[in-house]
């Protein structure tokens, strides 16, 4: 079943109920309480009508005694009395016989009136009544013991409540009625509620179908603070991080193939190069010129596979090892670098500058001076003729700044995202000839996540490059 339906039914149904319930009892509460007041009017009448009927004896018999024989008998005192009763009686809806103690009637006060069944044999001073159903008339019927001349007799009472059951059937019928306008009521807002729900629900179904087909673009529109608006936003956002993600696993299964295609290519490529010159020192007859000439390139390809062997095996222990991180001085550093690359510079022809402030570092000296040399020897690299490169260091409240700025070639936006993947170089003819294997910048990219650093690069074509290192640092005491 749909939950358009479910939701629909289970309101319709508990809406039904309980105004059947709640209706039922109200009206059954109220026709109790309107029989109690009528017991209670009809107790009240019998023991007035009790009451009247005595001091009505008790006057018959002095007149029975003064005008007739005295052997008279009780039956006639009663009748008398209860005659004369009758016509000063003014109590609506009020009726009575007087019965002997074997439950024959000596007197009713209306012809009709047939003896009802005992209720029981009442005490001296006692009241008991039910209520007595004949067709569609009801009465409360109550009997009390008259004691006259030392015998017993009962006072019978009859209490018509007729209208007060015609009453509870007009209200019943009054009350099917409205339940029946409640109900059509009920059904038609509860559509339009469940169906306004519902629709959201649905909607939310029909974009998950198309986040499970691939659409990761589609967005609900969201109105309202409501639990389904929340809802909707949770899945708005959930679908974003999901776009996210596939982008980041894709971008990430790209740079996978492109490491494998590159190594294949760099591999492939003085693999190639060894197989062909050895073929043709073990195939032909070559001159010594042209025997050393080849070895040369079979050596010097073989070194290449060397470095390249050695940077992975780098790349492969910064990623698995833990290294032990300790306080050094920026300043005695950045000086260790510069007397480690300016005889380099100086023979290429490049003005190396550097300047730098002291400061507290976190880190471990050989990676990090792998590190720095790395970015300065790309940076030597990509200057040609007499160029320059500057490095700087500046602590900026708790963090470290390095610099790395030179005058070179530059690179193309689109490169700067996929240079510190591993094998990828920006110009690979110029990168073999200087002995480069495209690892520089992916091991480089480890240090600094060793280090819990961030890199930042600005190039542009023909502007230079500038590199710039965070890391953790603090001030030294003086």
């Amino acid at each position: 079943m749909r939950f358009f339906w479910k939701l629909f039914l289970s309101i319709t149904v508990s809406v039904l109920l309980s105004v059947c319930i709640g209706g039922i009892v109200l009206l059954q509460a109220n026709f109790r309480s309107l029989i109690v007041q009528e017991e209670t009017r009809a107790a009240s009448e019998d023991r007035t009508l009790y009451q009247m009927l005595k001091r009505r004896l008790d006057i018959e018999a002095e007149i029975l005694y003064e005008d007739v024989d005295q052997d008279a008998e009780q039956e006639l005192q009663i009748i008398k009395a209860a005659e004369t009763l009758k016509k000063q009686l003014k109590m609506d809806g009020l009726q009575f016989q007087v019965m002997d103690h074997s439950g024959k009637g000596l007197y009713s006060s209306e012809e009709d009136l047939s003896a009802a069944p005992g209720v029981g044999i009442p005490g001296e001073g006692e009241y008991i009544h039910y209520i007595s159903r004949t067709g569609q008339e009801y009465d409360i019927v109550g009997n009390r013991l008259l004691q006259v001349g030392g015998e017993d007799y009962y006072l019978q009472t009859r209490h018509n409540i007729t209208p007060l059951y015609r009453h509870k059937a007009r209200q019943y019928d009054f009350f099917r009625r409205i339940t029946l306008m409640i109900m059509a009521v009920c059904y038609v807002v509860t559509f339009l509620l469940s169906w306004l729900v519902t629709r959201s629900i649905y909607r939310l179904s029909q974009a998950a179908g198309e986040v499970a087909e691939g659409n990761y673009e589609i967005e609900i529109p969201v109105k309202g603070t409501d639990e389904i608006s929340s809802l909707a936003r949770d899945f708005n956002r959930m679908a974003e991080k999901t776009k996210e993600s596939v982008w980041k696993i894709q971008e990430s299964k790209q740079r996978q193939q492109r490491f494998t295609d590159n190594f294949s290519h760099e591999l492939k490529t003085p693999l190639t190069a060894m197989i062909g010159y050895a073929d043709m020192i073990r195939s032909k007859k070559l001159s010594e010129e042209e025997r050393v000439l080849y070895a040369d390139h079979i050596v010097r390809e073989g070194r290449r596979l060397e470095v390249m062997s050695m940077k992975l095996m780098d790349l492969i222990v910064l990623r698995k090892q833990d290294f032990r991180l300790r306080e050094y001085s920026a300043k005695d550093f950045l000086n260790g670098i510069k007397e480690t690359v300016s005889p380099l510079l100086e023979k290429d022809g490049i003005s190396f500058q550097m300047k730098a402030e002291d400061a507290l570092l976190r880190i471990e000296p050989d990676l990090m001076k792998t590190f720095v040399v790395n970015l300065i020897d790309n940076a030597r690299k990509a200057v040609s003729g007499h160029g320059f490169i500057k490095v700087s260091g500046k602590l900026y409240g708790d963090v470290y700044q390095i610099e790395v700025r030179d005058n070179g070639c530059g690179m193309e936006q689109s490169e700067l995202e996929k240079i510190t993947e591993a094998f990828y170089m920006v110009d690979k003819s110029r990168a073999r000839a200087e002995g480069g294997a495209g690892l520089g910048l992916a091991i480089c990219k480890e240090i600094l996540e060793i280090h819990g650093g961030k890199l930042i690069i600005h190039s542009a074509p023909g502007a230079g490059t500038v590199i710039t290192v965070l890391m953790g640092g603090e001030r030294l005491e003086i």
